[in-house]
Formats: structure tokens, sequence, C-alpha cells
């Protein structure tokens, strides 16, 4: 795959530091294609801010992490964001916090430890954060005990301040250091942990926990940055804002489906596709992205190469006025093959169960993002993919279903399909046929296409315009009927 990565939220790069910062982002339900929320629903920039927009206590380690930056080098590292509670003027519980998380999900892909939230366990990390009634601490989130490690107090936290982190190497340990200081830079607390070296390897996230009991919290974050030569940073590592696309050709019609990250209102609203058949790029189409499922749907005509036809698809960022390319092949219909090959797919499950059962096995249970499946279908050189149905479970892959954001739910576990698969459908024709679970049922039949309230009475029970959510990311690319 060939992509050109640039960076959408606003981000400097100077001297082995990154900051991220919202100041300038335009509002959306998408952080930025450097990240990985948990889930799509819980976190939007509104207001110059990162926000976390779940404060139930049944919703607890919110995370957002970085995918492009890992810990996973040698040598130290630090983090700072600013922080604060969404809902200052309220005293909140004993547990509500924010912070980081760090050394998540070290052995496992990175997309893969990119779920790591909501229940501990082995390679859950360790979260170091400050809580809204004075304390910062380190605590143990690798298995469900979830050990506070060590913990001070801080009198009078402002509603506005800068948590740092920095890890120091000194032989086959780390000296961790938490520092918390005010908006004039003034120390208002410090503390430090020693872990071994393996430990804080791994994934790096913030962290929105509500706490238990009444007066939960949610929290904001601005102007995170990361440096140190510890952190790996890899710019193909992204997730978006075009995070996959799906074709077929049939009669000389080519048919592609652009599947977008949540746009804002403000942003570009449309996406332009390129060919090059011959030495210069050809620009074929230009279309809109449709709302609520953030797909863009191109057709051409008389589409008769008989040779591999590069393509890119390109979308413009309002927020630093780049230009993100996503590129793939088309390939010509193999008429001269006495046998076609198919790879059929059918029951897409990412883990071994909800992650919401905690605590979680991080590193035995998941197993998206099915690199070893993905890698097999690769060398049996396939000329069409099909995927039967169930592309995703609304039920425990890998969270349950949140049928007050079901759209947004659904594009969560939908991302994560074309997240996994991306590497392989930007280049061979892909039929995707959705089942009961990817319009959030156990069943479907009957009932001359009405919708109700219940499975087990045929039809659908969460209306048209959600079946046609599901329709658009998955079928709108299907040849002409």
């Amino acid at each position: 795959m060939s992509i050109i990565i640039l960076v959408l939220t606003s981000c400097t790069n100077n001297s082995n530091e990154l900051t991220y910062s919202w100041n300038n982002t335009v509002d959306r339900t998408w952080a930025g294609e450097n990240f990985w929320a948990n889930r799509l629903q819980d976190w939007e920039v509104e207001d110059g801010k990162l926000v976390c927009t779940e404060a139930s206590e049944k919703k607890p380690m919110r995370t957002l992490h970085s995918v492009t930056s890992r810990l996973e080098n040698k040598g130290d590292f630090q983090m700072s964001v600013q922080t604060g509670t969404t809902t200052p003027e309220t005293t909140l519980n004993d547990e509500s916090a924010s912070g980081f998380l760090i050394g998540a999900g070290a052995s496992i892909d990175y997309r893969a430890a990119a779920l790591i939230h909501h229940s501990p366990g082995q390679e859950g990390g360790y979260f170091a954060g400050v809580i809204a009634n004075g304390k910062f601490f380190i605590q143990d989130f690798n298995s469900k005990e979830k050990k506070i490690l060590i913990e001070k107090t801080i009198e009078n936290l402002p509603q506005s301040y800068l948590i740092s982190i920095s890890g120091v190497q000194t032989g086959t340990d780390y000296n961790l250091n938490l520092t918390v200081t005010d908006d004039s830079n003034k120390e208002i607390g410090h503390l430090t942990y020693t872990f071994e070296e393996n430990k804080v390897n791994g994934n790096v996230a913030l962290v929105s926990h509500p706490g238990t009991g009444k007066n939960t919290g949610a929290f904001w974050f601005n102007n995170w940055k990361l440096s140190g030569e510890k952190f790996n940073y890899n710019a193909s590592h992204t997730s978006g804002p075009i995070i996959s696309a799906q074709h077929t050709l049939s009669n000389e019609i080519l048919k592609i489906n652009a599947q977008l990250m949540p746009i804002g209102k403000d942003d570009n609203s449309s996406v332009k596709l390129e060919i090059k058949p011959n030495e210069a790029w050809e620009e074929v189409g230009n279309s809109e992205i449709q709302d609520l499922s953030y797909n863009a749907l191109f057709r051409i005509e008389n589409f008769n190469y008989k040779s591999n036809v590069p393509y890119r698809l390109s979308y413009d960022l309002k927020d630093n006025h780049e230009t993100f390319y996503y590129e793939g092949t088309f390939k010509p219909n193999p008429v001269t093959k006495e046998t076609i090959v198919v790879a059929g797919f059918t029951g897409n499950h990412n883990l071994a169960k909800g992650v919401e059962r905690g605590p979680f096995n991080w590193k035995e249970q998941i197993w998206y993002p099915h690199t070893q499946l993905i890698n097999n279908v690769e060398k049996q050189n396939p000329d069409v993919l099909f995927f039967s149905g169930d592309q995703i479970y609304e039920g425990a892959s890998p969270t349950f279903q949140d049928f007050n954001n079901k759209f947004e739910d659904y594009m969560y576990k939908w991302y994560l399909w074309c997240w996994a698969y991306a590497d392989i459908t930007k280049d061979l024709p892909t039929i995707t046929l959705p089942d009961d679970h990817d319009v959030f049922q156990g069943n479907v039949w009957g009932n001359g296409g009405g919708d109700t309230d219940k499975d087990d009475k045929g039809g659908y029970v969460h209306g048209a315009e959600f079946v046609k959510v599901v329709e658009r990311t998955q079928v709108s690319h299907m040849p002409d009927p």
C-alpha cells in the first residue's frame, strides 16, 4: 500500500517531539488520523478541545490511543497534556480521574492494543493520572485488582492543569516521574516510581475515567506532547481520514466506495478519484460524502483496461490545507484464467469475548486485526474477496451494543473491519453482504421489509435510516442489478 500521510490535527514535529493540538480543528466526532478512540461516540472535538463525552460509571476507562507513536525503543521519553473536568462546578467522586495509559499491549499489534479500555487484564498497562479531588497516582491496569502502586495528594487542584510523565532509563529499569503543574507552570505535585524496562513498552493513550457512584466525571484534553528516543513513530500507522476502499468491476463498469472517518459539518465534503493508466494522473470523479455513513461512491463506465491501473483517492484537509492520498490498484477482470479464486469470509469476531466482561486478557483473548488470516489469504492470490455477512457483531466485538447511539456505534465497529482488511480490499474486487448482526439483530426475515420491535417478529428492528447506513457502507459499490 502506498499512502501519503499528512497530519489532520494541528501537529508539530520538532527535535523528535510531537505536539497534537485541537485548537484549530473543526468540531467533529473524530480526534484525527493519529488516534483510535474507545468508543467512537465517547470522544469528540468541540470548541478547540478534545472532549470525552461519556461520564457513566458503567463506562469506565475511556481511552484515546496514539496509533502512530509507541513506546518500543531504548532511551528516555516524555509526555504531557493539558486537562480538566468538563463539569468544573461539580464536586466529583473520589475516583473520577484523567491522565495517561502507558505500556498497553506490548506484545500485540498496535491496532489490537488500541482497543484496550474499560477492563483491566494482562498487558492492560498502567494508568498514571490525577483524581479530580486532588490525588494523583500510578495504578496497575494489568490485573483485576487494579492496585494503586503509589499516590500523593494535591491541595487546591485548579480546574485546568498539566499532567506530565517522563521515563528515565537507568540500566534495565525506568524511573517514572509524574508531575502536575498549574497553568502558570508552577509545580503542584510530583511522584516517582520505578518500573522494569519491559513494563512500559506498548501503546500510550489518554484516559478519561468517570469513577463510581454519584457525581461521575468526564474530562477534556489539549496539547498532547510526546518526545524522546523510546517512542517509535510510524507515519503509516494511521486511521484515516480515508480508512479503506472497496470496489467491483462488472460489464466494464467500475464502482468504488471510499470509506472516511466522521468528518465535521464544516469539513470539506467531497473526495476525488484519479487513475494512472499511463504516465500521468487523470481525474475521473468527484463525489460527495454521505451523511451518517461517511462514504463516497464513484462509478466509471467503459472501464476496459487490460492491465493494472493505479488509482488514488484524495481528500483535502481543512485544518492544515493539505491533501491526504489513499492509493490502490484496479486489476483487469481475469477472463483468461481457467480457475477464478474466491476467498470467502463469514462472521468477523474480533475478540474471544466482549471487553466489558472483565477482567480481559488483552494478550490472549483478542484476535484483531486478523493478521494471520489476512497473510494466509494473500498467499492464495485470490481474484475476488467475498464477505458473506456479520462483518461486525453488535454485542461483543469489541463492546456491548449502544442503541442510544446506534449510528456511531455501528461505525465504530465497522471502522475496525475497514482497518483490518484495508490492505487487501484496496486492490481486489470485494463483495460485502450484510447479515443480521450487521444491522444490530440476532435474526432478520420477512415482514415485507417493515421494521419491528423484536427480532423474532421478522423484519428490521432499527428502521430504514439505520439499515440504509449499513447498506451504504457495505454494498453501495456492488455491480448494477
